[in-house]
């Protein structure tokens, strides 16, 4: 609420829309506009299926896994607070390089890349054998998550045009959040049935699958981040 009271919008800044422009189409035009719009670019729904499978494989592992794992190794609150920690460590590095380096001319190049770091990550997490070695991997799991989300929401806002960017970002939006209840019933099944670290294996499959889907479109590896953006 403080950072939004001290906005200000200049007289004419923001643009009025035409009679008969998107806002007189109604919401369902709007929603299928968005759609339209990321399917007709293979940049855009590449991210966006990526960062789907992506969140689908890390948010239930990581948000539920981790107190199982825990509990199962006898690592205690303090094991998931120091676990958390350090991948809240590892985002934050992430987030810094990011702002300092600026343009990064093999920007798209690296989501795949980083989406297999990030499986690899969680693996190590999963079957780590002590609290250690799971907060050592954490950090690294912070790390690719953080450089591959920065890097696709970068890139997602450099390559939509304008008058379509906040329903691509609602778009971006239902792609890292809608999965993740399932995630967290799929964790919660997997790990009853097999134990946490199997449900860590199976993250481990789907940031594979990612990594795959960002390698293999041409439009994503060469997407480039410049400072403007």
């Amino acid at each position: 609420m403080l950072a939004l009271a001290t906005v200000r919008l200049h007289p004419g800044a923001v643009a009025q829309p035409a009679e008969g422009s998107d806002r007189s189409r109604g919401l369902g035009s709007e929603v299928r506009a968005g759609l339209a719009v990321a399917a007709r670019s293979p940049l855009l729904r590449t991210i966006l299926l990526v960062s789907a499978v992506a969140e689908l494989g890390f948010t239930g592992p990581f948000n539920v896994g981790i107190a199982l794992l825990a509990q199962e190794h006898g690592w205690g609150a303090a094991g998931v607070g120091l676990i958390v920690g350090g991948f809240g460590i590892g985002a934050a590095l992430a987030a810094v390089a990011v702002s300092v380096l600026g343009r990064l001319p093999c920007a798209g190049l690296l989501v795949g890349p980083l989406a297999m770091l990030t499986g690899v990550a969680l693996a190590a997490v999963g079957f780590a054998p002590a609290r250690l070695w799971a907060v050592a991997a954490s950090s690294v799991l912070g790390v690719s998550v953080g450089l591959a989300g920065t890097l696709g929401t970068a890139l997602l806002q450099a390559q939509t045009p304008p008058q379509y960017l906040g329903r691509v970002m609602s778009l971006s939006s239902l792609a890292g959040f809608g999965g993740i209840p399932v995630s967290y019933a799929i964790t919660g099944v997997v790990a009853g049935l097999w134990g946490p670290a199997v449900a860590f294996l199976g993250g481990t499959a789907l940031a594979a699958a990612a990594g795959l889907a960002a390698g293999s479109s041409p439009a994503l590896r060469r997407a480039v981040l410049s400072a403007a953006h």
